[in-house]
């Protein structure tokens, strides 16, 4: 096995890592823009971003660890690679979706709780 393709799984980990990490960040100025009651200056939009980015972080590793966790698994167990495009499809749908209503969900109930989900 070549080097190059050895390190394909981490490298997709990795684009998939950055893929959640840039869903939460951009979901910050639009939960912002959706519940402000007033201007907003451009720091106030860096300064949540950056405040908030060790959480994106975290939160992007923990949904990223499953695919870690199943490229893993294809060491020792092989797997066709057909198996592996409906695993991983069919956990990004279900992501997709939840991410989808926790964020929507939490844009709508700010206004009426007065603080995030």
């Amino acid at each position: 096995m070549d080097l190059k393709r050895s390190l394909q799984p981490c490298r997709t980990v990795l684009a998939i890592f950055f893929v959640f990490t840039i869903v939460f960040v951009l979901a910050k100025p639009v939960f912002m823009a959706y519940n402000a009651t007033e201007s907003i200056a451009l720091s106030d939009y860096c300064d949540v971003l950056l405040h908030g980015l060790p959480l994106d972080f975290s939160t992007a590793g923990y949904l990223s660890a499953p695919i870690l966790l199943f490229s893993l698994l294809r060491v020792w167990i092989p797997l066709g690679n057909r198996v592996q495009i409906n695993v991983t499809s069919a956990y990004f749908v279900v992501v997709a979706f939840l991410l989808s209503c926790i964020l929507l969900v939490d844009c709508v109930l700010y206004g009426f709780w007065g603080f995030k989900i």
